[in-house]
């Protein structure tokens, strides 16, 4: 839900205790600075989708509880994105976020919780989860890239004859 009738505005409001210089650079760190005069309503899907979480970030948290937060974004904004998530964390504000994106996942998370019917079927690291293949095909999920170029190498390397 956006209260200001600007992206600016509404960061402006979400950041009063910030600067003028820490406000330009989340703007510009999420790439908004652009549309900062625009409405939050005309923005596309992945720049609302920043603004919401960037206007989270504005007083320190304990906890941030993140519906999808890099839904709609392209490789470079998920990353920036992250990136300033991670230093709330840092700052000592716990992340729970909710995601089907498991090189999200495989790169940034530190415990996965997977759900299944409504009861947890999972609480662990994520490379143990990624070792769980019969859970991942149960629950639909797939392996991240990474973890699956990985297993064709390892096979590969097996595969190689020693002379």
């Amino acid at each position: 839900q956006f209260l200001k009738l600007t992206v600016k505005a509404e960061i402006d409001w979400s950041h009063r205790a910030a600067t003028n210089v820490k406000r330009a650079a989340l703007l510009e760190r999420l790439e908004l600075t652009s549309v900062k005069q625009q409405s939050p309503l005309a923005l596309s899907t992945g720049q609302q989708r920043r603004l919401s979480v960037a206007t989270m970030l504005g007083q320190t948290k304990d906890l941030l509880l993140l519906d999808e937060p890099t839904f709609g974004q392209d490789g470079l904004t998920t990353r920036r994105l992250m990136e300033q998530l991670q230093m709330e964390q840092q700052n000592g504000t716990t992340l729970v976020m909710a995601t089907h994106d498991m090189e999200l996942v495989a790169r940034y998370a530190d415990r996965v919780l997977v759900m299944e019917q409504g009861r947890i079927a999972f609480d662990g690291r994520p490379s143990e989860l990624f070792a769980d293949v019969p859970l991942l095909e149960r629950c639909q999920l797939q392996r991240p890239l990474s973890y699956q170029f990985q297993e064709v190498k390892r096979d590969a390397n097996e595969r190689v004859p020693v002379r």
